[in-house]
């Protein structure tokens, strides 16, 4: 394990700089490539209480920022925001639980102290209400994370409205997040522990309710795919757009420390499963939750630096302040929304139903039969005349339906159809 120890070691080298007073996870020494790890033991009070600070101010500025941007500069609201306040109860109420949490033992001991720790009721009643803290700790750690999953989606959901070819993928991952926090929830109060009590007692009969070995893999199952599929999202979108490399830059600001959040949510459960009976994982808890809330929160206050440093749009085409982009899908004519038919389509065309649009726009509902063609010189009668130029308005109005859809802001193809449409150009 000794390559994989300085492999860690110089991953956690910027938390030396970040926290040097935190018990030293790293401690440097004069040699600046001598590094020494800080060993698989449970972290003091005063390690986590620095890790708390180091790490949970960061990410409360950065929840501020958001705020101020929707509040102050935006004057708006969204759904993802008022997400973001109840996650941010929990993770507050996590941080807290995991200092209070190092004043008490747990239910899991090394098993030649049982009989010391049993012949000692303030022990065994201290430990119980450690485990107690223990099962609260890791539902906080549950809702924080997920919630700010969540948070991310929908960000990314208005801007992939933009691009319906991806919309599928994008609900698709909605459904597996969710399906995720649902699995390791019934498997964690169901499943893995029965009965319940188990999780407290003293001595605990199930070894799985004192190490949680089975749900911590059921949960870093879910935990790192759907952070993944967050992450590779955006990709297809980032590598499409032309930005100025400061925004990249940006862009690989946010990037780094939504892998860093990965990061923590391997080395949290590494460090688990190698040393189950200590607490270190606690210490990966607060720096997971900690820099994923700073990552769901920072992607939102664009605007706010938009008005304090006069930045234009992070797209740099105009110096106006937008709200999060969103678009309206393309909705069937009432004639057309038989709801069966509709969400076959979606389905098996990702979105577009060619029935309603043919190559040039139009709608394919006109068939050739229904275009007058006039007699064998092509004159058309006074009926054939108005049923052609009936068929032009709907023509037209499909395609300058789609045609709006499809352009926005600058570029707009309005206007451009207005002038068509009044001088009849087909």
């Amino acid at each position: 394990m000794e390559p994989f120890d300085r492999f860690i070691s110089v991953i956690l080298l910027f938390l030396t700089l970040v926290s040097p007073a935190s018990g030293l996870p790293l401690p440097l020494h004069h040699d600046a490539h001598h590094l020494v790890s800080r060993g698989l033991v449970s972290p003091t009070n005063a390690e986590l209480i620095h890790n708390t600070i180091a790490f949970g101010i960061p990410a409360l500025i950065a929840f501020a920022l958001r705020i101020i941007n929707r509040g102050l500069v935006l004057k708006k609201l969204h759904a993802e925001d008022y997400l973001m306040i109840g996650t941010m109860f929990f993770y507050i109420a996590l941080m807290v639980l995991i200092n209070v949490s190092a004043n008490f033992g747990t239910n899991l001991y090394p098993p030649e102290q049982q009989d010391s720790i049993l012949a000692d009721p303030s022990d065994v009643k201290n430990r119980i209400l450690g485990s107690k803290i223990v099962i609260a700790l890791e539902q906080c750690m549950i809702a924080s994370t997920w919630g700010v999953k969540l948070c991310i989606w929908t960000f990314e959901m208005r801007l992939f409205r933009q691009l319906p070819q991806y919309e599928r993928a994008m609900w698709f991952l909605f459904v597996y997040i969710w399906v995720g926090f649902a699995f390791i929830e019934i498997f964690y109060y169901g499943v893995f522990c029965r009965p319940f009590d188990q999780y407290w007692a003293m001595p605990v009969k199930n070894l799985q309710c004192a190490t949680y070995h089975n749900y911590s893999i059921l949960q870093m199952v879910f935990n790192i795919s759907s952070d993944f599929g967050l992450i590779i999202a955006p990709l297809p979108m980032v590598l499409k757009s032309q930005l100025p490399r400061r925004r990249k830059i940006v862009l690989f600001f946010i990037f780094s420390m939504a892998l860093f959040t990965i990061l923590a949510a391997i080395l949290n459960k590494v460090y688990n499963f190698e040393s189950p009976m200590t607490t270190v994982y606690q210490l990966w808890y607060i720096r997971e939750a900690s820099v994923a809330v700073c990552v769901g929160n920072l992607i939102c206050t664009w605007q706010l630096f938009q008005r304090i440093f006069r930045l234009r749009t992070f797209n740099t085409k105009s110096a106006e302040i937008h709200d999060d982009p969103a678009m309206p899908r393309f909705v069937p004519h009432i004639r057309y929304s038989n709801p069966v038919r509709v969400a076959w389509t979606y389905l098996t065309t990702g979105g577009t139903d060619t029935r309603y649009q043919t190559a040039t726009g139009g709608d394919s509902s006109l068939t050739t039969a229904e275009i007058p063609v006039g007699d064998e010189k092509g004159n058309l009668g006074e009926k054939e005349r108005k049923k052609k130029e009936k068929v032009h308005e709907r023509h037209v109005t499909s395609t300058s339906y789609m045609m709006t859809l499809n352009r926005d802001g600058e570029g707009d193809a309005r206007p451009a159809l207005a002038f068509r449409d009044e001088h009849k150009i087909e």
